[in-house]
């Protein structure tokens, strides 16, 4: 999609996906690692979209700037929250190299070329590079029906492992000093409300799922803290 059609693509679909202004809210779990890895005093949310986490570092006393393509978002965020706002492009920042302490790359990696992206958050960034993707969901339980794969938008690349995210790390000359997986997905509160047949047959359903995911923890996102090699 050329860049006019992208921002369009974006700004209609926003609310349906999620992450627009008037829906697109704090996720506790990115607040916690926000809280433990930034470094400061200087932020930058790379597709801020509405600003969330640019107004919520603000709030707490950080230099946070947010950029993003759509122009509508950004005059949005500049009226409603706190925080410096700018439109522009993530793969061509308007920034000298390293001024900022950290960059902020939630929900974009995915959505471009994420080797081109990466290498200019690193050229930007002082310090550190916060990352979270789409986990791509473990094949066996999906083809099973136990979990799903992540909603349809049309401007998803690709999803994630573990491993991927480390290859792109390595190639793109930064070390990852923690990665770990969030936003767990809870297949028995699935089932519980989707479910309505035979009782014995959900009993069994249930048992079977009970057994065959012994950890109880699937992860929809992979949250990165990546570091400039020395």
């Amino acid at each position: 999609m050329r860049v006019t059609e992208t921002e369009k693509y974006y700004r209609e679909n926003s609310a349906e996906l999620g992450w627009g202004p008037e829906i697109a809210k704090l996720d506790s779990e990115r607040l916690r690692m926000l809280d433990r890895h930034v470094a400061g005093p200087k932020i930058l949310d790379v597709a801020c979209g509405s600003g969330i986490y640019t107004d919520y570092l603000a709030k707490r006393g950080f230099d946070a700037w947010g950029i993003d393509l759509v122009a509508d978002f950004i005059e949005k965020a500049k009226t409603t929250k706190q925080g410096t706002y700018l439109q522009g492009e993530a793969d061509r920042l308007p920034f000298a190299d390293g001024e900022f302490d950290t960059v902020l790359l939630f929900d974009i990696l995915e959505h471009v070329d994420d080797a081109v992206l990466l290498r200019e958050a690193k050229r930007v960034a002082s310090k550190r590079i916060l990352v979270n993707v789409p986990r791509k969901a473990d094949k066996a339980l999906e083809q099973r029906g136990i979990v799903f794969g992540h909603y349809v938008d049309k401007s998803h690349l690709r999803e994630y492992t573990e491993e991927s995210l480390r290859l792109l790390a390595l190639d793109s000359g930064v070390d990852i000093v923690c990665l770990q997986g969030i936003n767990p997905l809870k297949p028995l509160e699935i089932f519980r409300g989707t479910f309505s047949g035979n009782p014995v047959l959900k009993k069994l359903i249930k048992c079977f799922i009970t057994v065959s995911m012994k950890s109880g923890f699937y992860p929809q996102g992979i949250f990165a803290v990546l570091e400039k090699r020395k």
